[in-house]
C-alpha cells in the first residue's frame, strides 16, 4: 500500500467508526404528538307522537311530559326554542282549541348548565290572538340537556267540541350561541 493513500485510509477509518460508536450510543428518548379534534356537534331529538283521548269534562286536557334531548359541543352553549300552535280538528278546520305548553328543565351536563329561559306559552283567540306559542331554554357551556315538555288542549266549555282528532305539533329549533 502506498503511504500515499494512507491519509484517505485514516479518513475512512475515522468516519467507519463514527458510524459504529453512533449507532451503539442510540437515541435514549422519543416522542410522538397526539391530537382529537372534535368537530362543533348540535343536536334535538324528540320523543315519539303522543295521543290521548278527551274525558269529557271542562278541564284542560294534560298530555304526559315529554323528555327532549339538546346537545352542543359550543363552547358558548345553545338556545332551543319550542314552538306550537292551535289544536285544529282534522276534518272541520273551524273547532279549535288553544294550546299551552310548559318547559323545564328534567337533566343538564354541569358544563352546559341549562335553564329554561321562557318557561310557559300560550296561544290565544279562536281565529284570531297568538295563533302559537314559544318556550325556550339555553345552555352556557357544551354538554346536553334533557328539557320536558308538557302540552295541554286547554277546555273551557267541552259540549261546543266536535268529536274527532285535534291535532297540534310542537317544532324545536336549536341553534348555536
Amino acid at each position: 500500500m502506498r503511504l500515499s493513500n494512507l491519509p484517505i485510509l485514516l479518513i475512512a477509518i475515522v468516519c467507519f467508526g463514527h458510524i459504529l460508536c453512533q449507532q451503539a450510543n442510540g437515541q435514549t428518548s422519543a416522542s410522538q404528538f397526539y391530537r382529537v379534534t372534535v368537530n362543533e356537534g348540535i343536536s334535538l331529538h324528540s320523543p315519539g307522537d303522543v295521543l290521548i283521548s278527551h274525558d269529557l269534562t271542562d278541564n284542560n286536557q294534560v298530555f304526559p311530559e315529554q323528555p327532549w334531548v339538546a346537545y352542543t359541543s359550543n363552547m358558548n352553549g345553545a338556545s332551543v326554542d319550542f314552538t306550537i300552535g292551535k289544536f285544529i280538528h282534522e276534518d272541520y278546520t273551524f273547532f279549535r282549541r288553544n294550546s299551552i305548553i310548559n318547559l323545564r328543565v328534567i337533566d343538564s351536563s354541569p358544563s352546559a348548565n341549562w335553564t329554561a329561559t321562557v318557561p310557559n306559552g300560550q296561544t290565544s283567540g279562536y281565529f284570531f290572538g297568538n295563533q302559537t306559542a314559544t318556550v325556550s331554554a339555553e345552555s352556557d357551556g357544551s354538554g346536553e340537556g334533557i328539557l320536558g315538555i308538557t302540552v295541554s288542549f286547554d277546555e273551557f266549555y267541552y259540549r261546543f267540541l266536535a268529536s274527532g282528532r285535534y291535532n297540534a305539533t310542537v317544532v324545536g329549533t336549536i341553534t348555536n350561541k
